[in-house]
């Protein structure tokens, strides 16, 4: 444990933190906010916190004293920015106490930081070699703009994170930065900011969103490893084949042997040889099928 000094704090007494597990600080609906728009920060932890301490490096004379409520098993506090303004913008942590112990706090949450968007024209992204790319084919998406920015920001669709790079002069007048993303493994929508040294909690417009689709992601393919146990390799006209890259189609497969007046129907995904009879069907069973002869047409 340790003691630490929140300025302005009951007149800058010292706290006891660590003692207990650190709370989780969110932004809602994120931490990236337009200008003017509301942004909540919620403390919240499994631990019952009859108080937070959302504390700001920057913005708050002395921390913000919230008090916790009861949820699921645990507790939160809420705080609305509202309008959010470049002043409330920086890097917030929340604390946890409980009330015999109000100068014992817990540990401090992750940073957690609060950046207004829309102060500055929106650079543009781009991707080489192209928005296409091959599965495990190095991509690299290049952020640029006329206008100085000292750093650039991506950001993918659904992730929390962003990366951040140094922009540097190009030969054609425009500031860059060149983000490698590796292998390309997964598709994604991405979208890049600009920003300055002098104000690093505010950042541009964002980009126009780019997406990166990837090709040949290998598709789960039948082989005999996928057959359920107990299930014969040949079956009277049916043919089990080992298949690298296939494309299957979907099908309902009715068993005869238990074909009632209104037959159960076994969801199965099936495609054609097509050096095949042309009964044979290969048939891959999602989950292991009932005893019986299965798969006949």
């Amino acid at each position: 444990y340790g003691y630490i000094l929140i300025p302005g704090a009951c007149d800058s007494l010292c706290y006891r933190a660590g003692v207990h597990r650190k709370p989780s600080l969110l932004a809602l609906p994120g931490p990236l906010v337009k200008s003017g728009e509301t942004v909540t920060l919620q403390c919240s932890s499994d631990i019952v916190f009859e108080y937070f301490f959302l504390h700001s490096e920057v913005n708050f004379e002395k921390p913000l004293h919230l008090v916790g409520e009861l949820h699921g098993g645990g507790s939160q506090a809420n705080y609305s920015i509202r309008p959010t303004t470049s002043a409330l913008t920086g890097t917030y942590r929340c604390y946890g106490s409980v009330t015999h112990s109000p100068y014992v706090l817990s540990a401090p949450s992750d940073p957690l930081d609060i950046v207004i968007t829309g102060k500055y024209e929106k650079p543009s992204l781009s991707a080489q070699p192209g928005p296409t790319v091959q599965a495990g084919e190095n991509v690299t998406l290049s952020c640029s703009s006329r206008c100085s920015f000292d750093m650039y920001h991506l950001s993918r669709e659904g992730e929390a994170c962003e990366l951040s790079l140094s922009a540097v002069p190009s030969v054609n007048g425009t500031f860059q930065a060149n983000f490698p993303l590796g292998p390309a493994t997964h598709g994604g929508t991405y979208r890049c900011f600009g920003s300055f040294r002098t104000a690093p909690y505010q950042w541009s417009d964002p980009s126009d969103p780019l997406s990166i689709s990837v090709t040949g992601e290998e598709t789960p393919c039948l082989s005999h490893s996928l057959l359920p146990p107990g299930i014969p390799r040949h079956l009277h006209e049916v043919t089990y084949a080992q298949l690298d890259h296939c494309v299957l189609t979907q099908g309902k497969i009715t068993r005869p042997s238990q074909r009632p007046k209104t037959p159960p129907t076994e969801t199965s995904v099936y495609t054609e040889l097509p050096n095949a009879e042309p009964r044979s069907k290969v048939v891959f069973y999602p989950r292991a099928p009932p005893s019986g002869l299965e798969g006949v047409f």
